[in-house]
């Protein structure tokens, strides 16, 4: 019996995770800030390639995956699978790539497969709005959209946000400053007293003075 006849006859579960399917794929999806999906198949038997590398040791490894995060290098431990598909934990705002293979104990992971490189967004709410009026709701409702999607996590601070809440640009905080400036400048202007009249317009002069005491 040949080493591929071998495998078809495979009953197990880890035959049924490694059976051909119409071409090598694997699809790693974000789910949310921690968590990834990944799935694959096989177009061909794998295991046939790593028995004639790896000979009656082929037997111990199992199908597992790893994610890699693209920044580090770093890979996570592997995670057996008894399926075609896996749910990974992942970091928020970190760019991973998933690798799908072969592990055993005390022996190295064997890569089979490689899938796309996804991105996690930070786990927290997006300060963007849409200006469009048909998408907009209040804070209330964002909070009751978060808690029915399976982010009740984030629907708790959604509600203490207004809906109008978002970081004001640049041009927006100049402008603040200028009209806070322009309000003082008009406050002092009103609280101050008039300025004295000058006492040169009051002055008498001395020869008046004698001309007046003469007459008295």
């Amino acid at each position: 019996m040949t080493a591929h006849a071998q495998d078809e006859r495979e009953g197990d579960a880890t035959a049924a995770v490694e059976s051909p399917a119409p071409r090598d794929e694997a699809r790693l999806l974000v789910q949310s800030p921690r968590r990834l999906y990944l799935y694959w198949s096989f177009a061909h038997v794998p295991r046939a390639t790593l028995r004639r590398a790896f000979g009656q040791l082929a037997d111990r490894f199992r199908v597992a995956a790893r994610l890699v995060d693209q920044e580090s290098g770093v890979a996570a431990a592997a995670t057996p699978a008894n399926g075609r598909s896996l749910w990974l934990d992942a970091a928020p705002g970190r760019s991973y790539r998933a690798e799908i293979g072969f592990v055993a104990e005390g022996l190295p992971f064997v890569r089979a497969l490689a899938s796309n490189a996804v991105e996690t967004p930070p786990d927290a709410i997006s300060r963007a709005t849409d200006g469009d009026e048909t998408f907009r709701t209040d804070s209330q409702g964002f909070a009751r959209m978060l808690a029915v999607s399976g982010f009740a996590q984030y629907a708790r601070a959604a509600e203490a946000t207004d809906d109008q809440a978002r970081a004001p640009s640049d041009d927006e905080i100049a402008a603040s400053v200028d009209e806070i400036t322009a309000g003082r400048a008009r406050l002092a202007a009103a609280s101050s007293p008039p300025h004295a009249a000058s006492s040169a317009s009051f002055r008498v002069a001395p020869s008046s003075m004698s001309r007046v005491a003469r007459r008295a």
